[in-house]
């Protein structure tokens, strides 16, 4: 008997040693042979409140290749942390924003690991020159690593973008983080002035909690509960009454 002719079906069902190898390997054995990314390759923001977690890569990938994009995920306190595809693309991304902008709100964005801590410093009127402030934090042993710098009002509207805040900002050492006061006290004039002192953390004014502005809280209780609950122990007093 000849030797059967090989058909095109033959040949498509050939695989070679090295693609059978490659079809019978475990996921393990794949992820193993991946070169996992640092943490240096990674920034993490404020998750805020009714925000999908594709609202915050469509907004990222606005600004950096959705390629570049290769793990996302939310993570302890109130963060959501994205890992890019090298330290080169997080650090360009940090040259160019402070903040990605996701349904009208601009959230600060930040390295995942970073030896600095940053922190606002509000009511800070413009005469106040930012030796006197630096001088204020000093005295309260903390340890700056960067210069102050003022913080925009956040016009969106071109015309009044370069208007700036009564806000500032100035890195320190973690190590200081906490030593921070609420507060500080500077005098300029014979008028001393207080400026507030808090982290890039968002926290809502109504419920004080993190994680969402006072604007989304769905912690306030609602008027007319409110309302009911105060007519219920009034009747109920009425009827316990003698």
């Amino acid at each position: 008997m000849g030797d059967r002719p090989i058909s095109t079906n033959d040949m498509n069902n050939t695989d070679s040693p090295s693609q059978h190898t490659l079809n019978n390997q475990t996921f393990a054995e794949i992820a193993s042979n991946t070169t996992l990314p640092k943490m240096n390759q990674a920034i993490v923001f404020n998750s805020i409140n009714n925000i999908k977690q594709i609202e915050y890569v469509s907004a990222i990938s606005k600004i950096v290749p959705a390629k570049n994009i290769i793990f996302v995920s939310r993570i302890s306190n109130n963060r959501f942390c994205v890992f890019f595809n090298s330290q080169t693309v997080m650090e360009n991304l940090l040259k160019t924003h402070s903040s990605i902008h996701v349904n009208g709100i601009d959230i600060p964005i930040r390295r995942l690991i970073n030896t600095s801590k940053r922190i606002i410093l509000s009511n800070v009127y413009p005469t106040i020159p930012n030796q006197l402030i630096l001088n204020a934090l000093h005295q309260q042993g903390i340890k700056t690593t960067s210069q102050i710098t003022h913080m925009k009002a956040g016009f969106a509207t071109e015309q009044f973008s370069h208007i700036l805040s009564f806000r500032r900002q100035i890195y320190i050492n973690q190590d200081s983080a906490t030593k921070l006061p609420n507060s500080i006290t500077v005098t300029v004039e014979n008028t001393t002035f207080r400026i507030f002192i808090t982290d890039d953390i968002v926290t809502c004014f109504q419920c004080h909690q993190t994680g969402h502005f006072s604007s989304q809280c769905k912690n306030i209780p609602d008027p007319i509960n409110a309302t009911n609950e105060t007519e219920t122990v009034t009747e109920s007093l009425i009827d316990l009454s003698p």
